[in-house]
């Protein structure tokens, strides 16, 4: 990756640590109450979830159409066919599910160790480093509560330019704000529907973070990694 000049980054699951997110906390409930789910079915859930995601339109159609519980109830379900937890009734599980989530999925927000030295690390390599997200509010905010502002050139959320991952456009708005071309960029996320798709569509390099390891069959598609502090290894930098 000799001709790469900017590094763009994806925020949560990727510098971000959401605790729990939606995919831990409801195999965490299925363990609590008992099912018997196996690795496939751990894996085949998470995969689904990072497909439903990726989807930022069908997702706020959702939203505007079931609202608050009626979503997360609707969402499990799905969670729940996905897993195939052994000898365990759809309606009965979901239902269980659903009555422990709604009522204690509060997560929280942290920023991922090493992510701060990992963009001091790139910057001072001089590469160019932004932020790009799929959130609909500016992401400056997040960047100073999670102290890496000043290790940022810029920061693009969704919702300024109206496109989501994996919609090229959104990667191109920020190769328009690195100046640079897309073979001088890479992405990374940890999302494979949104990141790795989004951005190797607009010709970006895209590095996915696997951190569940659910992600071995697309190995061959793009770089995987553990975590986004793998990153420096990639390029021969020590952080």
């Amino acid at each position: 990756m000799d001709d790469i000049r900017a590094i763009f980054f994806d925020l949560d699951g990727t510098l971000r640590r959401v605790k729990p997110t939606s995919q831990e906390a409801l195999l965490a409930h299925a363990d609590d109450l008992g099912y018997t789910v196996t690795n496939k079915g751990r894996r085949d859930a998470i995969l689904w979830s990072h497909s439903y995601w990726a989807d930022a339109r069908g997702v706020q159609a959702d939203l505007q159409q079931l609202g608050g519980r009626a979503f997360w109830e609707a969402y499990i379900q799905r969670f729940v066919e996905a897993l195939k937890p052994q000898g365990a009734p759809l309606e009965e599980t979901t239902a269980a599910l659903a009555e422990r989530f709604t009522a204690s999925f509060r997560p929280s927000f942290s920023l991922m160790e090493g992510s701060k030295e990992l963009l001091w690390t790139l910057r001072s390599e001089k590469f160019i480093v932004g932020l790009v997200s799929n959130r609909r509010e500016p992401l400056t905010g997040d960047a100073i509560e999670l102290g890496i502002i000043e290790h940022l050139n810029f920061t693009l959320a969704a919702g300024q330019v109206a496109m989501w991952k994996p919609d090229p456009g959104l990667f191109d708005a920020a190769l328009d704000l690195a100046g640079c071309n897309p073979a001088e960029a890479v992405y990374v996320g940890d999302n494979y529907y949104a990141d790795v798709v989004g951005a190797q569509r607009a010709g970006l390099t895209a590095v996915l973070i696997d951190q569940y390891g659910v992600y071995e069959h697309i190995a061959d598609r793009c770089i995987v990694l553990p975590h986004a502090q793998a990153l420096l290894n990639e390029f021969g930098l020590s952080g």
